[in-house]
This record gives structure tokens, sequence and C-alpha cells, in this order.
């Protein structure tokens, strides 16, 4: 087995060229054929039968605001997130979410009820 190895690879030395024009066909080959036997791709995640699946099933009947996942929007300012310069720029940040698609609410860190999303000092506020 050695021996095979020591001609492999004494050749492929001696043919360098050849060696990387090869592998190159070879990965332009491999690509071409995973897009042409690809399918789509999707970000559906539903596994059927499963109890995870009903328990889904069951969120969107029943609860459809908590069905899906859930994010949150952190942010930081030094001067504190109150701050008159920083207001419209959280606002902004927070309307733009609320047009992202399968958005059903976002909450609003900078309301008076929502003092809890605020970190003591000030300087970092969540929005759910």
């Amino acid at each position: 087995m050695s021996t095979l190895l020591y001609r492999l690879g004494s050749w492929s030395a001696r043919h360098g060229w050849r060696v990387l024009l090869s592998w190159l066909l070879l990965v332009v080959a491999v690509t071409a054929l995973a897009q042409a036997a690809g399918g789509e791709l999707s970000d559906d995640l539903s596994i059927p039968g499963t109890e995870t699946q009903q328990a889904t099933d069951l969120l969107e009947e029943r609860f459809a605001a908590f069905a899906g996942g859930s994010a949150t929007v952190v942010f930081h300012v030094e001067e504190g997130v109150n701050d008159p310069a920083a207001v419209p720029i959280i606002e902004a940040t927070l309307d733009r979410v609320r047009e992202l698609p399968h958005v059903v609410a976002v909450s609003n860190p900078l309301a008076p009820e929502s003092a809890a999303q605020v970190s003591a000092d000030g300087t970092i506020a969540y929005a759910d």
C-alpha cells in the first residue's frame, strides 16, 4: 500500500497543474450537479405525528399570537435609552420590525408601562 501511495504522491508532485485542474473541474462538476439535482429551500418546520407538532398545532389553534417563535431586540445607548436623540431611532427600529412578515406584536420598552424592560441605569432596553 505504501508503494502505491508513494507513486501517487510522486506523480501528483510531477504533474501539479494537472492535479490542480482536475480538482477544480471536479469541484465545478459537483457544484453543477448539486444545483441541478437539489430541491427548493424551505423553512417549513413540521413533523406530522410528533408530540412537538401536536403542541404547535394546539398553540396555533388556541393561542395564535404565541404559536411561532419570538425574538428580543436589545438597545444600548450610553446616554440612556430615553435620550432625545435615541428615542426616534429606537422607535423607527421598532416600526421596521413591526413591518416584517409574520410579526404579530412588538413591545415598546419606552412606554411608561414597560419600565421593567429598561435596565436600572437606563442605558439598556429590550423589546420582544
